[in-house]
């Protein structure tokens, strides 16, 4: 936020201001909920009406409203009226992270469930030793895998009835 903006605003409201230029720097215009906004920004539902409301009050804000006629209103869609902030957001890098976007998801293997039940098998045929178990694992987490090499044991040493 532009320095001869600052001032007017709290710490929190200029949070809540951070989270409403980043979306409108990404999409044009921000359309977030106001629970959406307090999340972000953290904090409460409050302090981001009161930061709209003062915003428009000093002209820095446009918030139109969206009713809809016998459901529940849309979402408010704020745009920012300054110039000044407005030449600012243009040139200022964005604080914004994107919606939506997908982060790129690590799988663990001793987490692997299929991972688990080719090493309990492992073990009961005898291909492994107990170096082979992971030096992270915890001591539950060995009680199950032993319980698991048990129980597949015990299941292969049984036929199938038919």
């Amino acid at each position: 936020m532009p320095d001869t903006l600052r001032h007017y605003y709290t710490e929190g409201q200029r949070s809540v201001l951070c989270i409403i230029a980043g979306e409108i720097k990404h999409h044009g215009v921000c359309d977030l909920p106001i629970g959406k906004i307090a999340a972000l920004a953290g904090v409460c539902r409050t302090t981001v009406q009161t930061t709209l409301h003062e915003g428009r009050r000093l002209f820095h804000l446009k918030v139109i409203e969206r009713p809809m006629r016998g459901r529940k209103s849309l979402t408010n869609l704020v745009e920012i009226v300054s110039a000044e902030w407005r030449a600012w957001i243009s040139r200022a890098p964005s604080a914004h992270r994107p919606r939506g976007s997908n982060s790129v998801k690590m799988a663990s293997t001793t987490k692997n469930k299929e991972r688990r039940k080719e090493d309990a098998l492992r073990v009961t045929r005898g291909d492994c030793h107990q170096e082979s178990v992971p030096q992270t694992m915890g001591l539950a987490e060995m009680k199950f895998e032993s319980v698991d090499a048990s129980l597949a044991f015990v299941l292969d040493r049984h036929p199938k009835r038919e």
